[in-house]
C-alpha cells in the first residue's frame, strides 16, 4: 500500500492516423522527490527563519550582487529589496566606511576569516544615522573558489549611543578631577581600600605622582594612630555602603605631616552591588594650626581671667581691712561732739 513517485516518458507510434502502439519508459524516483521535498523544506525553514530574524541577512553573489535580503536588513538600510537589489548594499553605507569596509573584507578573504565591523548607516531619505555590527563570510565551493558571501547586520546605535555618553561622562568626570584642587581618589570596596584612580593633585598635596600610589592602601601613610581609627570606625562604615566623614594626619613624601578632610561615598553596578567608594579630601593643616591656636589662645584668656579674679579678690580684701579701721575711727570721732571745722575734716 506504500505509494511512490515514477517519472516516465511516452511514445506513441501512429500508422494512418491512428496510433497502433505506446511505448513506456519508467523510472522510480521516490528518493528523488523526498529529496527535493526536503530541500524545499529546508528552504522554507531558511526563509521562514530569515525574515522573522531580529538581525539583518544579506547574500551576494561572487560579484557582490544581491541574490537575497530579509525585511530586517531593509528596515536598517532604510532601503527597498529592489533599491537594494539594483544599487546594493554600498549604498546605504556611509561613505567614510566604503574603503575601510573593503580593505577590511579583503584581509578577511586573504586570512579566510570572518569579518566583524561596527559600521554607520545613513538614512539616504532623511540622514538618520543608524551604527550596525556587520558581520560577513565568503561562501565556497568544493574547489575553495568563492562562490559569494553572506552577510548579516545588528543594530547597535543604542550601545553606540550610551558608550558615547558614557565616554563623555567619563571625560567630564577626568576633567573636573584633574583641574580640582581637592584630591579625588577611587578605591576599591575590599579590606585595604586599593586605589584604582587618584587625581593629579596628589603630586601637590601629597607630593607623590599617581603611578606611585595607584594599587596601594592608604592606610600605609597615614599617622598610625589615625590609621587604626579608620580601620576600626570610618572604613567598616564606608564598606557597608554609607558615606563617612573624617580628619586624618597622613605624612607626605617628604616625610611632613599635614591634616587631610575626607568625605567618601559609594558607587554601586547596575544590579546594586557596591564596586568602591569615591573620596574628596582637601589639605586642612592651616585650619588645623589656627584651631590650635584659637584653643592655645583660650587656655591663656582663661587662665589671665583667673589670675584677673584672684587678684581682685585679694586686693578687695586688702582694701576693706584699712578701709574698716578709717570708717570705724571716723564714726567713732563724729559721735564724740567735734568741733565745726573737726566735723567738716572728719
Amino acid at each position: 500500500n506504500r505509494s511512490i513517485s515514477i517519472d516516465q516518458n511516452v511514445r506513441m507510434f501512429f500508422k494512418q492516423n491512428w496510433a497502433y502502439k505506446v511505448s513506456v519508459v519508467a523510472r522510480d524516483v521516490t528518493k528523488l522527490r523526498e529529496a527535493e521535498l526536503r530541500v524545499a523544506e529546508s528552504e522554507f525553514l531558511f526563509r521562514t527563519l530569515a525574515e522573522n530574524a531580529p538581525v539583518g541577512i544579506f547574500q551576494a553573489d561572487a560579484s557582490g550582487k544581491c541574490i537575497y535580503v530579509n525585511k530586517r536588513w531593509c528596515k536598517l538600510s532604510a532601503l527597498t529589496e529592489t533599491q537594494i537589489m539594483t544599487d546594493g548594499w554600498m549604498s546605504a553605507v556611509s561613505p567614510e566606511f566604503h574603503q575601510p569596509i573593503l580593505v577590511e573584507w579583503e584581509k578577511a578573504l586573504a586570512a579566510n576569516r570572518q569579518m566583524d565591523m561596527e559600521v554607520k548607516w545613513i538614512n539616504p531619505q532623511i540622514g538618520y544615522e543608524t551604527w550596525v555590527n556587520t558581520s560577513c563570510i565568503a561562501l565556497r565551493d568544493d574547489k575553495r573558489n568563492v562562490t559569494g558571501f553572506l552577510a548579516t547586520a545588528i543594530d547597535i546605535t543604542a550601545l553606540k549611543q550610551a558608550q558615547q555618553q558614557l565616554a563623555e561622562s567619563e571625560k567630564l568626570y577626568r576633567l573636573l578631577a584633574t583641574n580640582s584642587k581637592d584630591l579625588i581618589t577611587l578605591y576599591r570596596a575590599d579590606d585595604n581600600a586599593t586605589r584604582v584612580f587618584i587625581s593629579p593633585s596628589v603630586k601637590e598635596i601629597l607630593g607623590y605622582t599617581p603611578e606611585e600610589l595607584i594599587g596601594k592602601s592608604p592606610f600605609d601613610i597615614i599617622v598610625e594612630e589615625d590609621a587604626k581609627r579608620m580601620q576600626t570606625e570610618i572604613h567598616p562604615q564606608t564598606l557597608s555602603g554609607r558615606p563617612a566623614a573624617v580628619e586624618y594626619r597622613i605624612r607626605r613624601k617628604d616625610g611632613t605631616i599635614i591634616w587631610l578632610e575626607s568625605n567618601s561615598h559609594p558607587f554601586f553596578d547596575t544590579d546594586g552591588k557596591m564596586m568602591g567608594f569615591q573620596t574628596s579630601a582637601r589639605d586642612i593643616t592651616q585650619r588645623k594650626e589656627f584651631e590650635q591656636e584659637l584653643i592655645f589662645a583660650k587656655e591663656k584668656a582663661e587662665e589671665a581671667t583667673k589670675t584677673k579674679s584672684q587678684f581682685l579678690s585679694m586686693m578687695s580684701h586688702e582694701i576693706r581691712t584699712p578701709m574698716n579701721a578709717i570708717i570705724g575711727l571716723s564714726n567713732l570721732l563724729l559721735g564724740d561732739n567735734p568741733r565745726q571745722d573737726q566735723t567738716d575734716s572728719l
